[in-house]
């Protein structure tokens, strides 16, 4: 790009040369001759100056137009074909080498075509070898894709760091809430961690590698849409033994769980009237017994009694019975988890309590059986309902500790005193965390964890409430067993911890936009009207997760702009504005680099438009104008459309957000392996390179 510019003003120093060198060859003359001369030399300088000057020029003018004709007749068409026949020979795009009119540059045009069509041909023979090598792979791929995408229950596989590599239409419509606020999408490449609970996610994934059974690892939370999830997590392994990712199962049981609790309310029911029943009867033995004077006829009645209470505790067994196949099991959901990993999710939950998490006990791991979803919202509405009698002031301290056999998690506190009267009235309710709430007592829920509690004024008169469950042992470390799948499931190997700017292109997540605005001026007033997006995953362009919103700008659109865009006024009536769409457009773009055409001015737009911090739209950026003009400084013509006709690419679209940013991801994938060619390999390597371009400078 350099030696361009000098090449180009290369006859301008041609001229300055020469002319300068006639005028130093006068003055030189003028110091060395001898008086009489010089004299003479200034004599005739004085009458004839112009035509010295004169003199002097045509040379200089005649070498320099020499000289610009050499360049723009022989050094730049050499510096055009060898732009275009990188692409050409390439096979990445179409371009046409134009005659120059020069003999040996017409012949070497002659055997690059002939080059390129034969590379071409070889390129074809080979694509059709690997077409029919691969049919079988695809053939296998697609029959997994197939089943996976019709089975009603969600599957999330992902790679080793909980990238999202495959997933199913149950899944997305379990996982993906666009229209929330603020919006979650489940798509390739994305964490899973921030779908599904994070704790109980890497939790989840590092037990799966210290059970040797193979078995899954369950767990219950809550989507992000308020559905009650069952999640088993299960460690799949490579080719070669190594950890290469986990599959994700999600079932819906918030059904599942309501029937649970209907049916415990029918079975304590049942219980009730079953208890009256033995009553009656027991006062019916009874009379037979201690009244042995008593009349047949009486005799008789409490004979019918006993008989009709008998048949009713039979009919409330059967009824239960019934019940029972009725209802939906309840999902077994008890699990070995570390209590470090509870302890988190508790204060996760307890929001509305100020929880001051204590280390604990650090001789050991600790491990308890529990269900990961009521005994957290139990603990957590023990932390509530401390805070409310202890006072919004207070600070509750949270440990969890050993205790004999047991683990016991405490809370303490300084001022207002829990009663055991208080804890047992507790106990009778139905814990509630935030919007969660179960369908079970508190009581029922620390039976079945085999919990026990106690609450007592310490030595230093503070307040502690205790609950103990039984210690387990720790799991040992060790492989899944079992068998690898037939399936290679390779959409994109585990990038490591490198810097964004390490990350090579070719294997790059990205997010490529654009934007439609009411004008060119964001500074003078003008305003976002439309954003549209789209996502590359491991270099590949993924069509199918796209981001499309119009914006309401509080002001009417210029027609000279509806003209390009096509975007009137009546089409943002009822549309939200930039401080509503923008976030969701964070959430979209999160943890991707982005991507856009002449990201100048789409950048200064965001910048402006972003409400609170202006400083979360200072990220990396490539911009595929830059990127052009780098891979063919001496080509002209640099815009979306140029670069489409050039690179061979169907465009969308136009000048409509989401169109320009699919034309543009297309585009910026052709460019990769070309960047690759020219030493272009990383992030870093292209922003270095995007510096040099004239256009880097542009501002908006």
């Amino acid at each position: 790009m350099q030696s361009e510019k000098l090449i180009r003003f290369l006859p301008l120093l041609v001229f300055i040369v020469v002319g300068s060198g006639g005028f130093l060859l006068f003055a030189l003359l003028h110091a060395f001759l001898p008086p009489e001369l010089s004299n003479a030399l200034s004599e005739i300088r004085s009458e004839s100056l112009p035509i010295i000057v004169l003199s002097f020029s045509l040379p200089a003018g005649l070498a320099a137009w020499i000289c610009h004709y050499l360049i723009h007749s022989r050094i730049l068409p050499v510096g055009r074909m060898a732009d275009a026949s990188t692409l050409l020979v390439s096979g990445r795009g179409r371009i046409t080498l134009e005659e120059t009119g020069i003999a040996e540059l017409d012949r070497l045009r002659s055997g690059l075509i002939q080059a390129a069509e034969s590379l071409q041909s070889n390129k074809e023979k080979l694509g059709l070898e690997l077409e029919r090598a691969s049919q079988r792979l695809r053939s296998e791929r697609d029959t997994l894709a197939t089943i996976i995408s019709q089975l009603k229950q969600g599957v999330v596989v992902t790679n080793r760091k909980g990238r999202v590599l495959l997933f199913n239409n149950s899944a997305d419509a379990l996982l993906s809430f666009p229209k929330h606020q603020p919006p979650v999408y489940l798509g390739l490449g994305r964490p899973v961690e921030g779908l599904i609970d994070s704790s109980l996610t890497e939790w989840a994934m590092a037990e799966t590698g210290r059970r040797q059974d193979g078995e899954p690892v369950p767990f219950i939370t809550l989507s992000p849409g308020d559905r009650l999830l069952s999640v088993r997590v299960l460690r799949t392994s490579g080719t070669r033994g190594e950890d290469s990712g986990y599959i994700f199962f999600l079932s819906d049981i918030t059904d599942s769980r309501f029937r649970e609790g209907v049916s415990q309310r029918f079975a304590d029911n049942g219980l009730r009237r079953i208890r009256d029943s033995i009553a009656g009867i027991q006062a019916a033995a009874d009379n037979l017994k201690n009244f042995p004077e008593a009349t047949p006829q009486q005799r008789l009645t409490f004979h019918e009694l006993i008989l009709s209470e008998s048949e009713r505790i039979g009919g409330e067994i059967k009824a239960y019975e019934d019940e029972e196949q009725k209802s939906a099991p309840a999902e077994v959901s008890m699990t070995l988890i570390n209590t470090e990993v509870l302890t988190k999710i508790c204060m996760e939950m307890s929001k509305d309590a100020r929880l001051h998490a204590e280390s604990g006990d650090a001789r050991q791991s600790m491990f308890v059986l529990a269900d990961t979803f009521t005994l957290p919202v139990s603990m957590a509405y023990l932390g509530t309902q401390i805070q409310k009698v202890a006072g919004q002031d207070e600070v509750i301290r949270f440990s969890a500790g050993l205790f004999e056999k047991y683990v016991r998690f405490s809370w303490g506190w300084e001022k207002g005193e829990v009663t055991e009267e208080l804890v047992e009235d507790w106990l009778s309710q139905k814990p509630a965390a935030g919007r969660l709430r179960l369908p079970h007592s508190l009581d029922e829920v620390l039976s079945r964890h085999r919990a026990n509690w106690w609450v007592k004024e310490t030595d230093e008169g503070r307040f502690e409430l205790s609950v103990i469950l039984p210690q387990q042992e720790s799991p040992e470390a060790g492989k899944v067993a079992g068998k690898t799948s037939g399936f290679d499931i390779g959409l994109f190997q585990t990038q490591g911890d490198e810097s964004l700017l390490l990350q090579p292109l070719e294997k790059l997540n990205a997010t490529v936009f654009d934007t439609e605005t009411t004008g060119l001026n964001p500074s003078d007033g003008d305003k976002l009207i439309s954003v549209g997006a789209v996502r590359i995953v491991n270099g590949s362009l993924i069509e199918t997760e796209f981001f499309n919103e119009f914006i309401n700008p509080g002001r009417s659109v210029p027609e000279a702009s509806t003209l390009i865009h096509g975007i009137t006024d009546d089409m943002l009536v009822g549309k939200p504005d930039a401080g509503r769409v923008l976030p969701g457009f964070d959430v979209f773009t999160a943890d991707s680099l982005l991507v856009a055409h002449n990201a100048a001015f789409d950048m200064r737009f965001l910048e402006l438009e972003h409400p609170g911090d202006f400083s979360a739209y200072s990220r990396t950026v490539l911009d595929t104008l830059l990127l052009s003009t780098v891979l063919h400084p001496r080509l002209k013509g640099h815009s979306v459309d140029d670069l489409a006709k050039r690179f061979d690419v169907k465009s969308e679209t136009r000048h409509d957000a989401l169109g320009d940013a699919i034309t543009t991801a297309r585009i910026f994938v052709k460019m990769i392996p070309l960047l690759k060619e020219a030493g272009i390999v990383t992030v870093g390597d292209a922003i270095r390179a995007s510096r040099e371009s004239l256009y880097s400078k542009l501002k908006y």
